[in-house]
């Protein structure tokens, strides 16, 4: 995101009576430079990544009704960090086998946008869990989308965070702590995906996974 993009967010922020001002000139200023974007144009900023995000949640209201301008801003900032530190992983591998890094091209990273958008959904809105078929139910639990229930709910955080992924819709952060496996058999993941509010409390319990990253 642009300095001057910063700057007119946070005056927003600041100033609800400049909102109905503010957010359409930054609507429109996404759009436009996104649309600039072509297909064949290699993907090598955070920027970019971020501007094809935005503009795939702009041009598919149905898959995200009810989000503000800030929500798919929000949203859209999220997936550029998650590419970002991808793409970065992938450069530093390159790196390490003496091997020829390639940007990925913008019509490959618009084709990321559906399941990026849908993985990171659930950290700016909660997902109609109730309305969910068993296969939706199955792909949110395993991308860590799905709250569980847990004998950690309403606990203070035991250990200290190892990585946090983000904000939470519900105010809280999104984090991954040690998983306390004492006394299960067989080989076990040794990480946990929590939800922690400000005092420390854990609220909400996405359940075990492999790695921190």
């Amino acid at each position: 995101m642009s300095e001057l993009r910063k700057k007119v967010v946070k005056l927003a922020k600041e100033n609800p009576e400049l909102r109905k001002h503010l957010l359409p000139i930054l609507k429109e200023s996404s759009e436009v430079t996104a649309a600039r974007l072509n297909d064949n144009d290699l993907v090598t900023t955070k920027d970019q990544m971020f501007l094809i995000a935005l503009q795939y949640i702009q041009a598919n209201p149905r898959n995200f009704e009810g989000f503000t301008p800030q929500m798919a801003d929000k949203l859209a900032q999220i997936v550029a960090d998650a590419l970002w530190r991808n793409m970065k992983n992938e450069q530093r591998s390159a790196k390490r086998l003496k091997l020829t890094y390639t940007p990925d091209k913008v019509k490959t990273f618009r084709m990321y946008m559906p399941a990026q958008t849908r993985n990171y959904k659930g950290l700016v809105e909660p997902f109609d869990f109730k309305g969910a078929s068993d296969k939706e139910a199955w792909d949110w639990k395993r991308d860590g989308l799905m709250p569980i229930d847990s004998k950690l709910l309403g606990k203070r955080l035991p250990g200290r965070v190892l990585r946090e992924i983000g904000p939470h819709y519900s105010g809280g952060k999104f984090v991954i702590i040690k998983r306390d496996t004492a006394g299960m058999r067989g080989t076990q993941d040794s990480y946990q995906k929590v939800v922690v509010d400000e005092s420390g409390i854990i609220t909400h319990d996405f359940g075990s996974v492999p790695s921190i990253r």
